[in-house]
């Protein structure tokens, strides 16, 4: 090699690992859009992804022996990368036409449409990532000046190249897709990939063999037996690593929200620990003597490590308080120390399996390149299989201990085997390898056979006598729902609680109340515990598509919160689609006279999707003239005031007709279709829902106990919310800020009820009520409501509201039972006034 070439190669290699996971995360986004962003299609992309990385990793080392200018080929295929990122947005653009010939030719949520539209998306990802796997086998056969410099040589650059992939997340997961947007950061990963170029171009025209050579060389024997032992070995260990990732993005799911930060955490630690791992086992080469039996006992340590974490993690974080964080800064502290004391050790082992294998498996210097590019594609292939039999097979059957236990047990059984191979079964007895192995069994028996209720235990503290009464494996998430002392019911998935008794009645009355015609076909999307589907169609009678992505979700919600959501999923005019809801309204060509969102909340990953410019106006082409949405508010999850503005801003550009109802967790925005406002509404046909005997109590729930009482928790509509939210930002699909800033959760809920009052429009201005003084002691028990939410627990509020009810509807004395309405704990309030337990009339009819 010549002088100087050394530094600007390893330089190479680290812009061309960053801009490889940029690609990934940037392209499976985009995918995600087109194909669906169910756990499956995502599971498809990364195995088509890491195909191609084996293809290119399998052809480039199978030519490079013969290649005179193996440099100049590295800069052809960066240049291919660099510009098929340029045109993706523009295949991805053409690709709509067919999903949607899809949609209209098969059944929405049917298998075949599943399988086409996810294959049909991931093979756009074939040419760019044969490409990428091509690149490292080039460099090793470049830099490979001898036997003895080879294994030193792979192990920097394949180090440095997954350092350059650790540097790249964390760019992209922690400011470019929030700060650039996927376009623009896609853009700026070609200019990477033409940096890389620039690096290499002093060489581009060296001859690594001379041409009289190549015959000669193209004629040596071939990889060993030892060799080929070694490749199969180092496959099955690809399987192995890819599963357990995602298994431990699971595992750590379970432990803290699962938001976009959480994952950016776990691929981070995992890349450093390969990285470093490499340039740790470029030290090993030099002083073992036997890499294959050095190989194994790495295996036996990562596969003992694996057990032990499901010991260590959990008391981590237990005992270490870093369950409870403060503030964002301390929130990823803490990550990067749980997922530290768990990954750390295991990927090192894998990081430094690389140059060892490189050393035993390479007889002749003209053999780098083909051995590192078998290695890293039966590598690749197994990340294949691993991705794939990890999120069907151990996530969505077994379960996620289970898999564990399964990795853990044939990484152990490999490294014995291959330590026997070196040293034979009587010297690994000698060795003492034995005795790791039994460790690792003895963790296996003791281990608890339920580590994912125990998990989900770490979570239940804060509420009275819980107790777990299902989980359910998942794709797509743990679901599982818990019972509380007072016999409230929750269903969570992974470490959120998405639903309970009483959640989502909002988003499924109000709309029916607000709407101006007989609805006759609604859509849902995210079912979650179903009480807002449910509430929808006790009062309209209507019938009713609702999108989940998750099937245990609907499972669990049908078997234990059938009372809560009115036996939903029994309902014979309820047609439940399983399916990524966003895809559906995108492609689906029914259209609706209401459509009601109760997505997840904002940070978990995906979510943000249903906030976006986009979004809405796709949700808008579903609708029919006169039709209304409805979207969740979540301003009670500690948003800031920016992101609060967003979502009102993003949603008011879409549907300018639009309201802002409900202080508190359970608020929402109505937006109309077409000319119809808020104010347009007929109060006699309002008061006549909201006297509806059978839905009393649901109604109580809510605050609401009297007919009029609805009017008092809008709060701002039309000029007033565009006033509100001028300066926010409108999320788009390009740039989903929503995801990143609701996960530092830098915002309460008396923080945007306060910046939002001095924008609250009028009762009298948006109800045209008969009565004036109506209008005035509405306009009180909505400030006086607006003040309950930030303080729950303000006991002269509860009297002064039940005081303004008593006047508007002519009620003597205080039934006692009013108080507990206002508590804002369900478990707490009594049985009477829970969805479901009791209808009568309206509080304060004779």
């Amino acid at each position: 090699m010549k002088k100087n070439a050394t530094p600007l190669l390893l330089i190479a290699s680290f812009l061309s690992g960053a801009a490889s996971l940029n690609y990934q995360l940037l392209w499976v986004r985009e995918i995600a859009l087109v194909a669906g962003s169910t756990q499956a299609a995502i599971s498809v992309v990364l195995s088509v992804f890491f195909l191609g990385l084996a293809l290119g990793n399998y052809l480039a080392g199978r030519w490079a022996r013969t290649m005179a200018r193996p440099v100049a080929a590295y800069a052809g295929v960066e240049a291919i990368i660099a510009l098929w990122a340029l045109v993706f947005p523009f295949i991805m653009q053409a690709a709509g036409g067919f999903y949607a010939h899809l949609y209209a030719s098969l059944q929405p949520g049917s298998a075949w449409l599943h399988v086409l539209r996810t294959a049909s998306a991931a093979m756009m990802l074939l040419v760019p990532t044969t490409c990428m796997g091509a690149t490292i086998p080039l460099l090793v056969q470049f830099g490979a000046r001898d036997l003895a410099r080879t294994p030193r040589w792979s192990a920097w650059l394949y180090g440095v190249n997954t350092l350059g992939a650790l540097t790249g997340v964390a760019v992209t997961g922690f400011v470019l897709i929030q700060y650039v947007g996927v376009s623009r950061s896609m853009w700026g990963t070609a200019l990477l990939n033409g940096l890389c170029i620039v690096c290499v171009l002093p060489w581009a025209g060296t001859r690594r063999i001379e041409e009289a050579a190549v015959e000669a060389v193209a004629t040596r024997p071939g990889i060993s037996a030892l060799g080929k032992i070694l490749l199969v070995s180092f496959g099955l260990l690809g399987v192995c690593n890819i599963a357990v990732e995602v298994l431990w993005t699971r595992f750590y799911a379970l432990i803290y929200y699962n938001d976009t930060y959480m994952f950016s955490v776990v691929l981070m630690v995992y890349l450093f620990g390969v990285g470093a791992g490499s340039l740790i086992g470029d030290m090993l080469v030099r002083r073992v003597e036997r890499p294959v039996h050095a190989i194994g006992t790495l295996q036996v340590i990562s596969a003992v490590w694996t057990i032990a974490m499901m010991y260590l993690v959990p008391m981590a974080v237990v005992r270490g308080d870093l369950i409870s964080v403060g503030g964002f800064a301390g929130a990823v502290v803490r990550y990067l120390i749980a997922v530290n004391i768990g990954v750390l050790v295991p990927t090192l082992c894998m990081g430094a399996t690389f140059p060892l294998l490189v050393r035993a498996a390479t007889a002749h210097r003209e053999q780098a390149g083909e051995i590192v590019g078998r290695a890293l594609s039966w590598n690749t292939i197994g990340g294949v299989v691993g991705a794939l039999v990890a999120g069907y097979w151990f996530l969505d059957r077994l379960g996620m201990e289970t898999g564990l236990f399964i990795v853990a047990g044939t990484t152990a059984t490999i490294g014995l085997m291959l330590s026997a191979f070196a040293l034979g079964f009587r010297g690994l007895a000698r060795g003492g390898l034995k005795w790791g192995v039994l460790a690792a069994l003895v963790l296996v028996v003791v281990s608890p056979p339920h580590a994912t209720r125990a998990l989900l235990q770490i979570h239940l503290g804060g509420f009275e006598g819980a107790k777990c009464l299902e989980v359910q494996p998942s794709v797509h998430g743990m679901a599982a729902v818990t019972e509380e002392q007072g016999g409230y019911r929750r269903l969570w998935v992974n470490s959120s609680w998405i639903g309970g008794e009483g959640t989502g009645l909002v988003s499924g009355y109000v709309p029916w109340i607000f709407h101006q015609r007989p609805i006759e076909r609604a859509l849902g999307l995210c079912m979650g515990s179903g009480g807002s589907f449910g509430a929808l169609t006790r009062a309209a009678h209507c019938r009713l598509d609702v999108v989940e992505i998750n099937r245990e979700v609907v499972h669990l919600a049908g078997k234990w919160l059938a009372q809560v959501n009115n036996g939903l999923v029994q309902d014979p005019q309820v047609h439940i689609v399983l399916d990524d809801a966003r895809h559906y309204v995108r492609y689906n060509q029914q259209t609706y006279d209401l459509l009601t969102i109760e997505p997840m909340q904002p940070f978990q990953k995906g979510t943000a999707y249903f906030y976006t410019r986009e979004f809405y106006a796709e949700a808008r082409a579903r609708l029919n003239d006169g039709a209304i949405i409805c979207q969740f508010l979540p301003i009670a999850l500690s948003l800031d005031e920016q992101s609060f503005k967003s979502i009102v801003r993003t949603f008011v550009e879409s549907f300018p007709n639009a309201v802002l109802w409900g202080p508190g967790q359970y608020s929402v925005l109505i937006g109309y279709v077409g000319d119809h406002a808020v104010g347009d509404l007929d109060v006699n046909v309002v008061l006549e829902r909201m006297r509806r005997p059978d839905l009393r109590a649901d109604f109580n729930y809510l605050r609401m106990q009297g007919p009029y009482d609805v009017f008092a928790f809008a709060l701002c509509a039309g000029d007033d919310l565009r006033r509100f939210s001028a300066d926010g930002d409108i999320y788009t699909d390009d740039r989903p800020s929503l995801e990143f800033t609701a996960a530092r959760r830098d915002g309460s809920l008396a923080d945007n009820l306060r910046i939002l009052e001095p924008y609250l429009t009028p009762i009298d201005a948006m109800f045209r009520l008969r009565d004036q003084q109506q209008v005035v002691d509405l306009t009180e028990l909505r400030q006086l409501h607006i003040a309950l939410a930030s303080d729950a627990d303000d006991h002269d509020l509860i009297r002064r509201i039940i005081t303004i009810s008593y006047r508007l509807y002519g009620i003597d004395g205080v039934p006692e039972k009013w108080r507990g309405m206002y508590r804002n704990r369900p478990g707490g309030r009594p049985a009477e006034a829970r969805p479901g337990a009791m209808r009568g009339g309206i509080v304060g009819e004779k």
